[in-house]
């Protein structure tokens, strides 16, 4: 439990919103192994007063980070969301130290947000394990990306993509302003390039579900979005580029399904993510360099979807994949009078 002096001390330091990703994971130490978020997390993609799940995981990781020593470097963080964030109040982060040998270090993250009336709930778990630097390698090898795609200085910004669907007549005014407020979270922290070869590029993100692509003639599994991203901040630290990383790669997956199918946030009842793999393949991420997301989903069914996120580097080498379970449920059927 955060002592009452410790709260105190989150309060002193806490402002409501976050001016950059490293605002948004920045933490305030109440206790041994115990932080509160220094800013409250964030909206994106909801309309509901329920926080962007990337905001809860970055704080998570960076909380882990706090507690390793250097020269190990994380590789896997798994998590499950237990219950939405609000976005009225900061997040507590619970480090529990699973394992400490000279080769690995495991971290088990729980994050909650108490309530006015002390009650405590929790809104994800998560692991994260970590490496010490290994010395030579048995083998070395890297997926292909899926297809030549133009560097970022020949790729459209995202504000520019918008524009230019505005122009066209593809997306009403009213409708780019709510798109902007809607997505513009990870606009404000990151720089995007949208390649026009992406499915969710050519569909404005599903704003513009009508319109026709060049992958209408492929299968709903082959379908790829795609696009060029670095962070907006200085980015200093592993904690710090490993935790932009883990906001970023949540950012999507739950509802590409429908984007891909044709359809939008609409056209689901409940669309969430319910849990997620972050696999790290590089000892030293710079997310002050750009990097090439891929994204398409894998199966679905059952009330849930199955989707990933591949993130390369400018040389094509793969930096990290995000895969990630969600609900989805179908929209359910106005009430006949």
């Amino acid at each position: 439990m955060v002592s009452e002096a410790g709260a105190a001390a989150a309060a002193a330091h806490q402002t409501q919103h976050a001016k950059s990703i490293l605002d948004q994971i920045s933490l305030v130490q109440v206790g041994k192994d115990e932080y509160v978020s220094a800013t409250f997390p964030q909206r994106m993609g909801n309309m509901r007063p329920i926080a962007y799940g990337g905001c809860a995981t970055a704080i998570a990781v960076n909380a882990a980070f706090q507690t390793i020593q250097p020269g190990f470097n994380v590789y896997s963080i798994l998590g499950y969301f237990l219950g939405p964030a609000l976005i009225d109040r900061p997040v507590r982060c619970h480090v529990h130290r699973v394992r400490d040998t000279r080769t690995f270090a495991t971290r088990r993250v729980t994050v909650s947000q108490v309530f006015p009336d002390g009650r405590e709930r929790n809104c994800l778990e998560l692991t994260a394990d970590f490496q010490a630097t290994e010395k030579g390698e048995a083998m070395a090898y890297d997926p292909r990306l899926s297809g030549p795609y133009k560097p970022p200085s020949q790729t459209p910004t995202a504000d520019e993509h918008l524009n230019r669907f505005v122009a066209e007549g593809k997306l009403s005014k009213k409708q780019a302003e709510l798109l902007t407020s809607t997505f513009g979270l990870m606009a404000s922290y990151f720089d995007q390039r949208l390649v026009p070869e992406s499915h969710s590029s050519q569909k404005m993100l599903g704003f513009a579900k009508h319109e026709p692509t060049t992958q209408d003639h492929l299968h709903l599994t082959d379908k790829l979005s795609v696009e060029w991203m670095k962070a907006k901040a200085k980015m200093t630290t592993q904690a710090e580029n490993i935790s932009a990383l883990a906001f970023n790669m949540d950012g999507g997956l739950s509802f590409l399904p429908l984007i891909h199918d044709d359809k939008f946030l609409d056209d689901a009842g409940d669309c969430s993510s319910l849990d997620f793999a972050l696999r790290v393949f590089s000892p030293k991420v710079d997310l002050n360099e750009w990097h090439l997301k891929e994204r398409k989903t894998i199966a679905g069914g059952h009330g849930r979807t199955y989707s990933e996120a591949r993130l390369f580097d400018q040389n094509g080498k793969l930096v990290a994949i995000e895969s990630q379970q969600g609900i989805m449920r179908p929209k359910k059927a106005k009430p006949t009078l």
